[in-house]
């Protein structure tokens, strides 16, 4: 192997090698989750979490993606991590607890979207313009698709529709 292999094998091997930091991917390998998500789960403070991401992160075995105002954390799709990540035995009885958790996290945030989603459904056009303007999105989307011609149109999520009139 040679030796930025090796540092990096190491690297990896040293940040998955703790209790905390191998529940993370444990979860990882099961959803795409926030900083508050495993907070919430491993019940850690922000910064401790924050702190075991970060050499998750710098170890190449987590990457970072941002969905509008969230940042997610997913496993990179690395033959490394996937290796490591099958070595984690999820029968373990915290793993199955943090599973379990985790479910309960996922429906609970699902709940919440809905409900927001249906207090604010009747003002979605104004709520949408804290986004930006109708203007500047059609502008972007003019730009984008300039003078191309299509067959089909598919409206993937645009909301009330009115972008598409």
């Amino acid at each position: 192997i040679d030796g930025t292999l090796m540092e990096h094998l190491i690297k990896a091997l040293k940040a998955a090698g703790e209790p905390t930091r191998l529940r993370i991917l444990a979860a990882l390998s099961q959803y795409e989750l926030t900083v508050t998500e495993l907070v919430s789960l491993l019940g850690q403070s922000q910064p401790r979490v924050s702190r075991h991401l970060k050499l998750l992160l710098e170890a190449r075995l987590v990457s970072r993606f941002q969905e509008g105002s969230w940042v997610f954390q997913r496993l990179n799709e690395s033959n490394l991590t996937a290796q490591i990540t099958a070595m984690i035995d999820l029968s373990d009885p915290t793993l199955k607890q943090d599973s379990e958790r985790l479910g309960r996290i996922k429906v609970e945030n699902a709940r919440r979207a809905t409900d927001y989603f249906a207090a604010n459904a009747g003002d979605w056009d104004q709520v949408r313009t804290m986004v930006g303007s109708d203007e500047n999105i059609e502008t972007a989307m003019r730009k984008t698709i300039a003078n191309r011609v299509f067959d089909n149109m598919i409206d993937m999520g645009t909301g009330t529709g009115r972008i598409v009139e």
